[in-house]
């Protein structure tokens, strides 16, 4: 593991090493850069967390999914290269670590441009007494600049069916884990943070992703202060 102290503070391996007890996070496996060629070490994590797989950069800034044609250990490979490429020529700072996690069908029926499927995601802005703000990402304001155009009828159809299902038990377990999440993290010296859930094909929700408050994107009638 990296030493804290050479980490940006908006490092996912800063959090992910305190969400450990939490029984829905994304089961994860740290690669480092540093020791060499990171393509065995892909397919050794692979093998691990199951195929297909999900590789990204420590930062939440520069995620990357393998493409269309690859959510195995090839694409996760190619992608590799292209999150250590991103960060050490556009972001100016050298990518410390990789990490592979377990591929989550959580597809709502339509896909972005790339072909990877959109997942019913959630978004709940926490601190450890309270959830100040719960929404479903793919609104009116985010899904056409992810898509960089405009979405079908159709399309607005899955998002809406996709809103709608997100029940009121749903709610209560994201905002008790986000609460929870935001409690294991107080000791990184922030306590709001902004916890990222998806749900698979099963019903299962599951955390992929935790932001300081400040780097995270929540609507304007949230109260991030």
């Amino acid at each position: 593991m990296s030493t804290k102290s050479k980490l940006n503070i908006h490092s996912a391996l800063l959090w992910l090493p305190q969400l450990a007890e939490l029984a829905c996070l994304v089961p994860t496996i740290e690669i480092q850069v540093s020791d060499g060629d990171p393509v065995a070490a892909i397919e050794e994590a692979v093998s691990q967390v199951g195929s297909p797989a999900f590789v990204r950069g420590d930062m939440t800034s520069t995620w990357l999914t393998a493409g269309p044609e690859g959510f195995k250990v090839e694409g996760c490979a190619r992608a590799a290269y292209r999150l250590i490429e991103a960060d050490t020529h556009a972001k100016g700072f050298a990518l410390t670590s990789l990490l592979v996690r377990r591929w989550i069908d959580c597809g709502i029926g339509i896909s972005f441009d790339n072909g990877s499927p959109i997942p019913l995601e959630v978004h709940v802005l926490a601190c450890p007494t309270e959830a100040r703000c719960l929404h479903f990402i793919w609104d009116e304001a985010n899904l056409p600049h992810k898509l960089q155009r405009a979405p079908t009828t159709e399309e607005w159809k899955a998002v809406s069916t996709a809103r709608r299902s997100i029940t009121a038990k749903d709610r209560a377990f994201l905002e008790r884990n986000a609460r929870k999440a935001s409690e294991l993290c107080a000791p990184l010296g922030e306590d709001l943070w902004s916890s990222q859930f998806i749900r698979d094909q099963d019903g299962r929700w599951w955390l992929i992703e935790l932001e300081r408050h400040e780097a995270a994107w929540h609507p304007a009638t949230c109260p991030k202060g």
